[in-house]
């Protein structure tokens, strides 16, 4: 596992941005009832419902849309531009707060599991965000959950291949658009409490050009990428009969991080990962990777936060705990190193060493 061999870069503090509606924990046990004969779901998975952490989160489609048709492949084209005009909101006040023009920005990196068109969602953001033309695209789709840390160890490797180089990081999901509105799975309907849509991106850029406001190093060249062995039926996709996708997961898959656990300790070293930035997944996830670095309730109260307010997003939740994390000021703050860990479908680990400068 190759170590750092070039300087950090620069994540500006990303912006975060949520879906237009909201939709709490009750409405979405009651709507996930319509899938059942007596329309309501059954208590003992009602309560497990209300056990995720989710007490609210936002769609880009009202509720009684995902809960009764779902996203038939005659809507994936209008979820993509909805996921794209989201994404261009979180970018372009991203480009603002960072003080950089859209036409400095030599990279794109676009992850989204959700959204399924050809061309994709990348080529639109260029349009409405007036990049330009030679911009070099990296669209990334399969990654799920691990894609913004993910997008971030791509754009450090894009600066040190092309020094100089500024790249904008856009992740932007559709959770609700899995929904399987007549699927009773047990593992289903924990996804349909955990999911929520949302939009984050981050500039990231070389380290001496880091801004006066909120910001981290990241050491990407460092990085760990590890695809777990034996793992790739732990999350998948699936499909109901009218052709609308889903998750679906094995009961092992909430504590895949523990067979990571050798890599990462291989990769930390006599390191310590000091704060943690970690991508929630869902509780048992959460816990299971504060078990594996030894963090506790307070070291993971963004994600906590996160996970409590919006859902799972996806690849954007990892935006939003690090957004969170660097707009934390004070005795509570967390600075000086730290370690960014995300966890997705593969099952894949995405680790990286972090600096947040008092």
């Amino acid at each position: 596992m190759s170590k750092s061999q070039s300087a950090p870069v620069c994540v500006h503090r990303p912006v975060f941005v949520e879906a237009e509606h909201r939709v709490g924990i009750d409405e979405v046990v009651e709507r996930s009832g319509l899938a059942y004969p007596g329309r309501a779901v059954p208590d003992k998975f009602a309560d497990i419902m209300r056990n995720t952490g989710v007490d609210t989160r936002t769609f880009i489609r009202s509720a009684k849309e995902v809960y009764t048709d779902g996203t038939a492949p005659a809507h994936w084209a209008s979820t993509v531009a909805l996921l794209a005009g989201l994404g261009a909101r979180a970018a372009d006040a991203a480009l603002r707060a960072s003080g950089i023009e859209p036409q400095e920005i030599d990279a794109l990196i676009v992850t989204s599991v959700t959204g399924y068109a050809m061309p994709g969602m990348d080529v639109d953001l260029i349009r409405e965000l007036r990049l330009r033309p030679d911009v070099r695209r990296i669209p990334v789709a399969q990654i799920g959950c691990a894609g913004g840390l993910y997008g971030l160890i791509r754009a450090s490797e894009q600066i040190a291949a092309r020094p100089g180089s500024k790249v904008l990081v856009v992740a932007s999901e559709a959770f609700s658009s899995t929904t399987q509105p007549h699927t009773r799975r047990a593992d289903a309907l924990i996804y349909k409490a955990l999911g929520g849509d949302g939009a984050a991106a981050a500039v990231v850029t070389p380290a001496d050009q880091a801004p006066d406001g909120p910001h981290v190093l990241l050491d990407g060249v460092g990085a760990l990428d590890y695809l777990i062995p034996d793992t790739t039926a732990y999350y998948r996709l699936t499909a109901d009969d009218e052709g609308r996708l889903g998750f679906a997961s094995t009961p092992a898959a909430p504590g895949a991080i523990h067979l990571a656990r050798p890599a990462l300790e291989s990769w930390l070293g006599e390191s310590s990962p000091g704060f943690l930035v970690a991508h929630h997944g869902g509780p048992a996830i959460l816990e299971n990777t504060a078990e594996v670095f030894g963090a506790d309730q307070r070291q993971l109260r963004h994600s906590w936060a996160s996970l409590q307010n919006h859902g799972n997003m996806g690849s954007v939740s990892f935006l939003d705990i690090l957004q969170r994390t660097l707009g934390e000021t004070g005795p509570d703050a967390m600075y000086g190193p730290g370690t960014a860990v995300t966890i997705g479908p593969g099952v894949t680990v995405c680790a990286a060493r972090l600096t947040r400068p008092a």
